[in-house]
């Protein structure tokens, strides 16, 4: 009897031992698939959160009005251009003078660099002076016109001196004005982001400002009839 007991204590624990080992074997064998499966969902997971963010972006790019964009960034390439506006700013200076019936010239101007420039996004200032001869008038109404004129424009300094006799009430006062000026440009940023990055509309601050700057006057540049050498002498 007692070795019967023994040895169904004996095949139990061996049952129990294989039993054991197949557990083991089996864990090693799904431990991988159960990992695999759950990246799987996690992956899944990402992709339709990504595929939201997409289809949202998608549904608002699809309500802009693309011609309106174009038109857009054309205006402002001209008020806020690109690149160094040289050519594109002496012609307007002498457009606005003519405009407003002023002597110009006298010009001074400190191009930097010149030819192409290393790729960089900050904002830039081109520095540049000029002589007008005119009446108070005149010259006030050229100066509101030159701020609100492309490319953007800042008068830094004006120097104003009486050309005629004040005293004599028969003859219109001219005045000489000398004026330091600031241009700005800056170049795009070389990279538009992640294409899952959300579309960052204007702020009603933004589109208000953006207003005001289409509104600038703005003049086709005029180069000579039949130059001789390079146009553009800034460019190497």
């Amino acid at each position: 009897m007692v070795k019967v007991l023994t040895k169904l204590k004996m095949s139990e624990k061996y049952n129990w031992l294989i039993l054991g080992g197949a557990l083991v074997i089996l864990l090693m064998v799904l431990k991988p698939l159960i990992t695999q499966v759950q990246e799987k969902r996690a992956e899944q997971k990402s992709l339709t959160e990504k595929l939201k963010v997409l289809d949202l972006k998608r549904k608002t790019l699809d309500g802009i009005d693309e011609q309106l964009i174009t038109d857009r960034v054309m205006k402002m390439e001209g008020v806020f251009p690109s690149g160094k506006p040289i050519i594109q700013l002496l012609s307007n200076l002498s457009l606005v003078a003519a405009n407003n019936g002023l002597v110009f010239g006298g010009i001074s101007l400190k191009p930097g660099v010149l030819g192409e420039e290393e790729s960089d996004s900050s904002l830039k200032d081109i520095s540049f002076g000029f002589k007008l001869e005119g009446t108070f008038k005149q010259i006030n109404d050229f100066m509101y016109d030159l701020e609100n004129t492309a490319p953007l424009m800042k008068i830094d300094e004006v120097s104003l001196s009486v050309k005629t006799n004040p005293l004599d009430k028969e003859r219109e006062i001219l005045v000489a004005a000398e004026v330091e000026v600031s241009a700005f440009y800056q170049a795009p940023p070389e990279k538009l982001g992640r294409i899952s990055a959300p579309v960052s509309l204007l702020s009603r601050g933004d589109e208000a400002l953006l207003n005001r700057l289409i509104k600038f006057k703005t003049y086709k540049t005029v180069l000579p009839e039949a130059p001789t050498g390079k146009i553009d002498l800034f460019t190497l």
